[in-house]
């Protein structure tokens, strides 16, 4: 856990680089006490298993509006994702976007399987944030089932963030879930439902002639070419960031709870 300490701002990364650091770290880092606890060993070769998702998909996202205090106000978006496989289906790359009731976000979530340990980490990333760490760590069972665990905090109580993925045909769905208890009571507080569509249908941004991947038509957002591309890595700290858990009151990141949905980076 140190490449989240401190405002690193960088520019014009070659991304082969930047793949290549983060399955470094993946592949010498473990999980962090109270989350490894909940990763099982495997010996199974997972590193296709995230094949179902190569393709163009329509989502629908249910997000619990307060998280730990027994609320049960959801509020629903809509959005695309196209995932797009490297290195053989090792890695995973998705694109994706959510239009909600009072926002629109663009994210991303970047997959690395470890071919020694069996375990994939999910990276979880937003314009505003970019890459958020820790990853995610998990794997597949032999049932279609994927859970992915990471340590964080809540509102200043430690808690363990699952990651739980379920294979259903054409319509593969993935859930988030936190525990204030070392695993022994879950909130579900994020779901996504996918469909599967054909890469030309119409209104599927990264897929329409004229636009450019993770960036939406919209009188909110925008982008020209003048805008620089940069990749933010952001301090899990959250205690030295504290206008990142004002800046919205509802969460929208999945990956970290207090995190901004806001477009932009940094």
């Amino acid at each position: 856990m140190t490449l989240y300490r401190g405002d690193i701002i960088v520019k014009a990364v070659a991304p082969l680089a930047l793949l290549a650091a983060l399955f470094l770290m993946s592949s010498q880092r473990g999980v962090a006490a109270s989350a490894g606890t909940m990763v099982t060993a495997t010996v199974r070769d997972g590193h296709k298993d995230f094949n179902f998702l190569f393709g163009t998909w329509r989502t629908h996202y249910r997000i619990l509006r307060h998280r730990l205090s027994n609320s049960h106000d959801w509020y629903d978006c809509e959005g695309t994702s196209v995932i797009v496989p490297f290195w053989g289906g090792s890695g995973n790359l998705e694109d994706g976007d959510l239009h909600c009731p009072d926002r629109y976000v663009g994210g991303m979530t970047l997959r690395l399987y470890n071919a020694d340990s069996h375990q994939w980490s999910l990276y979880f990333g937003t314009r505003k944030l970019g890459l958020v760490m820790p990853a995610q760590i998990g794997h597949f069972d032999s049932n279609g089932i994927g859970e992915f665990f990471a340590n964080d905090t809540w509102k200043g109580r430690p808690i363990i963030v699952r990651f739980r993925w379920m294979l259903r045909g054409d319509s593969p769905r993935f859930e988030q879930a936190f525990s204030p208890d070392n695993g022994k009571t879950w909130e579900t507080n994020w779901t996504t439902d996918y469909k599967r569509v054909p890469a030309t249908t119409k209104g599927v941004w990264s897929a329409t002639p004229g636009f450019k991947p993770g960036i939406q038509s919209s009188s909110k957002i925008s982008l020209n070419s003048a805008t620089p591309l940069r990749l933010c890595l952001l301090p899990l700290d959250r205690a030295r960031y504290p206008h990142r858990r004002q800046a919205s009151k509802s969460p929208i990141s999945p990956h970290r709870p207090e995190s901004t949905s806001a477009t932009g980076c940094g």
